[in-house]
């Protein structure tokens, strides 16, 4: 999309996600940016994880813009009719699927517990430990693990899971 690149350097576009520009100074189309969305200001701003600028309407419609590895909002008015953009290359598809950004109406059981590399790690090498070692190692391997069958008791009545069997 065709832009007058004077107003985004006006308002500091380019330093960091979350600008703002509300309106035009300018209508010397002079720079290139992606147009990535669009809603209302509360949306585009909470997409940003920012806040809403002091006196920016949050129901107004706005775009996300790309610009200089940064994204900011755009007021839609300075878009559609103030000069600020007078030519904009649309794709083919226009549009792309999305999926909402809300929580699935049918959410999937969550995956099951999958030991981490860390955990097999130190599996390994408690059974290594156990298998090779004297008395002793096999004691302290022993008690490790009853002290770790403690704890993961204590979080399942916590949390109201079933004991791990003795």
């Amino acid at each position: 999309m065709g832009v007058a690149g004077n107003d985004l350097s006006r308002i500091n576009a380019g330093n960091s996600n979350g600008w703002y520009l509300g309106s035009c100074q300018s209508t010397n189309i002079d720079h290139n940016v992606e147009m990535l969305g669009y809603g209302t200001a509360a949306y585009c701003f909470g997409v940003l994880n920012v806040p809403i600028p002091a006196g920016v309407d949050p129901n107004q419609f706005c775009y996300l813009v790309n610009t200089w590895s940064t994204i900011g909002v755009v007021n839609a008015a300075v878009v559609e009719t103030s000069g600020w953009c007078n030519e904009i290359d649309m794709r083919t598809p226009t549009s792309i699927a999305l999926t909402s950004v809300g929580p699935p109406v049918n959410p999937p059981p969550p995956p099951p517990h999958t030991p981490t590399r860390r955990g097999l790690a130190i599996a390994s090498a408690l059974a290594e430990m156990y298998q090779t070692g004297d008395d002793a190692d096999r004691a302290e391997v022993e008690s490790f693990l009853s002290q770790g069958k403690t704890l993961a008791n204590k979080l399942a009545a916590k949390h109201g899971k079933p004991a791990l069997a003795p």
